[in-house]
């Protein structure tokens, strides 16, 4: 039984006095100045002056898919797509883009390297590198410089193409499906058909993350069948796919389809100022789906002032089934907060005055719901005030939390936020909830293209799709891109996260017309984002950017002709 705990760092350990590291502990370095800490469970209490902070304790992630496979007409919709895209255009002549020379990374569920979508005519693979987190055994090897997993490369990937059983040899296979479809709508290769993904001759490189530790799965009442990663997983797959860029020769494109609803909101977590610090670098593009919150009911919006000085109450229904849910209360300075729960049983908290670092645990006796409350007067990333609220064996219902003023009144913001739809079992949700700020993360992250999805068989918006502005009023999504029913070999899918595919695809071909052919030697995240933004077709909305279409629909096209000075509006 794994007894380890992880710890995500923005600081490295191995400096602290020698007297308080005296144990056995593992130190690993991730990305963006950020280190892993692993240590044995018994030795938790020993560090918990040093890492029992907000932004060190790992966050979960789901996947940003809503499920819907349909298998009709499949070519003909994904042709659509990225016409709608302005992709199919550049792909022909003049310009004839196909991501050659171009790296596409994607951290996710893996990949079914045996499919003809990952592989040249010749049958041998067009993936550079697999790195299966999942998969342990002497007779496979951990990539150079990680402590886990195994590294297939090129070559065993050729071998294993060879063999009557490929996945007797390389035994790595994408269960989900989720990061196949990903890789076929960014870069599928041409098929018989003569269909193909954006950038269809890109090379890949994959990381299979594996699934979040129990501790933490159970911790933040994950079903144990759902997908779910851990944060510091994440980072070390940055740090395994950021080496296969060279620039000026490889330029690289980094593909995420995940979400959580953990954090503040403003992009300030740990997770996303990494990302940010990798898409600053030369020649890589860091893309992200928005999150598919827009309807799940899972964000309340609170603003105490003249109208409820003595506070507001928050109705929660609690649907059946519910193991477990832990949310998070934000709220904005300068105002200060308390916070008392009522059970649907009428048994109650009252609203406690709250201590820094200070942890409340309460049963109920009538509804035997044990009540979790964890404080921090200051988040050290966002400044604000947080309450982490864990409900463990909550009874159906309508739960109310009451949200007060503390101190000398001021008028005050806040913000809750339940755990992503798919880490929740029942019809749980707010009876008052509030659509906008519900951009997830690691979406809110500055350094990041933040992708959102619309219909792209009638242009509407899609209401799933999460929606801005950050909480901090920052300007997400940026963009969005077709996310219904789009699919490449592998069935129609739908969710921001393949919207996110879409745009990772157009990525590799600017990358490709910019870096490869040597238009332009300096590209980075930032420098992408705004030349999509300048094509982006802007005629559904009244104003941009907005909380809906961010700066508009990509438009590859589009922005190709603006660079040529050619309009077309």
């Amino acid at each position: 039984m794994d007894t380890k705990q992880y710890f995500v760092l923005d600081y490295d350990f191995n400096l602290l006095p020698p007297s308080e590291r005296n144990f056995p502990y593992e130190l690993w370095e991730a990305v963006g100045g950020l280190f892993i800490l692993v240590i044995d469970e018994k030795d938790a209490a020993s560090v918990r002056g040093y890492v029992a902070k907000y932004p060190y304790i790992p966050k979960v992630y789901g996947i940003a898919d809503i499920t819907d496979d349909m298998n009709e007409a499949v070519d003909q919709q994904y042709t659509q797509v990225l016409a709608e895209s302005g992709i199919l255009q550049v792909q022909e002549e003049p310009l004839a883009l196909s991501g050659q020379g171009v790296i596409i990374a994607i951290i996710d569920t893996g990949i079914q390297y045996e499919e003809a979508a990952f592989r040249y005519e010749n049958g041998d693979t067009r993936i550079l590198s697999i790195w299966d987190q999942t998969l342990e055994g002497e007779q496979y090897a951990s990539p150079e410089g990680f402590a886990y997993g195994s590294e297939f490369d090129e070559q065993k990937l050729n071998q294993a193409l060879k063999s009557d059983n490929p996945l007797a040899e390389v035994p790595t296979y994408d269960t989900s499906g989720h990061g196949s479809a990903l890789a076929a709508i960014a870069a599928a290769g041409v098929q018989e058909d003569g269909s193909r993904g954006a950038a269809y001759l890109a090379r890949f490189v994959i990381v299979k993350l594996r699934r979040a530790p129990e501790y933490l799965t159970s911790y933040y009442g994950v079903a144990g069948d759902e997908v779910c990663f851990a944060d510091f997983d994440i980072l070390m797959a940055l740090r395994y796919v950021t080496q296969f860029q060279k620039p000026f020769e490889k330029p690289l494109v980094i593909l995420l389809g995940m979400q959580t609803n953990q954090g503040s909101h403003t992009g300030d977590a740990l997770l996303p100022v990494a990302l940010g610090q990798i898409g600053k670098v030369r020649n890589q593009v860091v893309v992200v789906p928005a999150g598919n919150e827009g309807e799940a009911a899972g964000h309340y919006h609170g603003v105490i002032d003249e109208t409820n000085r003595n506070g507001e109450v928050c109705e929660l229904l609690i649907g059946e089934g519910e193991e477990k849910i832990v949310m998070e209360l934000w709220g904005k300075p300068p105002a200060l907060f308390s916070v008392g729960i009522s059970s649907p049983a009428g048994e109650q908290i009252g609203n406690m005055l709250y201590r820094p670092g200070q942890s409340v645990r309460y049963e109920f006796l009538y509804s035997q719901t044990i009540v979790m409350i964890d404080y921090v007067a200051t988040d050290q990333t966002s400044g604000q005030e947080l309450f982490v609220i864990g409900l463990e064996k909550p009874i159906p219902g309508i739960w109310q939390i009451h949200v007060m003023p503390y101190g000398t009144y001021q008028e005050g913001v806040f913000d809750i936020w339940l755990p992503i739809r798919q880490f929740l079992k029942g019809d749980t949700r707010f009876l008052r909830p509030e659509p906008e700020t519900t951009i997830t993360e690691p979406a809110g992250g500055s350094g990041v293209i933040s992708v959102g999805a619309y219909l792209s068989s009638n242009g509407r918006f899609y209401q799933k799709s999460s929606r801005g502005f950050l909480s901090d009023g920052e300007i997400k999504p940026d963009l969005v891109a077709p996310g219904d029913y789009v699919s490449a070999q592998f069935g129609l899918r739908t969710g921001t996260s393949y919207a996110a595919a879409l745009l990772a695809g157009a990525g590799a071909l600017f990358l490709e017309w910019s870096v490869v052919r040597g238009n332009e030697r300096f590209v980075n995240t930032a420098v992408f984002k705004n030349i999509l933004i300048r094509g982006a077709t802007r005629n559904r909305y009244p104003f941009y950017p907005n909380p809906l279409y961010g700066y508009g629909e990509m438009n590859l096209e589009n922005s190709f002709d603006l660079l040529a000075g050619i309009s077309r509006f």
